[in-house]
């Protein structure tokens, strides 16, 4: 199974990794932010609209503790974590920042495998087709 990291633990973070967990899809190697760590933790264990998760969630030595398992937690305000080290694989960025390869290439430099969003030709028409079209409008009749 691929080795995956969560970067940017806001609303798109916090669900992308329920749905991971509850799916048992995979378990992230690492999280990251900029916010610190009880309050990721407070935020992920009660959500408003997803309700409480299940499992006991607890903090210790900078990591989440999730249902007895252990999630390094990395703080992105002071550096992005080197994901070499790590053995990652997959950089999810939910950010929202590395949508071109120059806003993904810190992910790279820092020993990324690969970020979602970033591997195809800017010119390609699969590109162009998976794009909003900005021209689309809602209009009133």
């Amino acid at each position: 199974m691929a080795r995956i990291a969560i970067h940017g633990f806001g609303r798109i973070g916090r669900s992308f990794m329920k749905v991971a967990l509850k799916n048992d899809l995979f378990f992230p190697v690492s999280i990251s932010d900029i916010k610190d760590l009880p309050t990721l933790a407070a935020l992920f264990e009660v959500d408003s609209n997803y309700g409480r998760w299940p499992d006991q969630i607890t903090t210790k030595d900078s990591c989440f503790v999730i249902g007895g398992r252990t999630i390094p937690y990395f703080d992105s305000s002071k550096g992005l974590p080197d994901w070499q080290a790590l053995g990652v694989d997959l950089v999810i960025d939910c950010t929202g920042r590395a949508t071109t390869r120059s806003g993904a290439q810190a992910h790279l430099a820092a020993g990324a495998k690969r970020v979602p969003g970033i591997n195809l030709d800017i010119r390609s028409s699969a590109w162009r087709a998976a794009r909003p079209t900005p021209w689309l409008r809602w209009s009133r009749s």
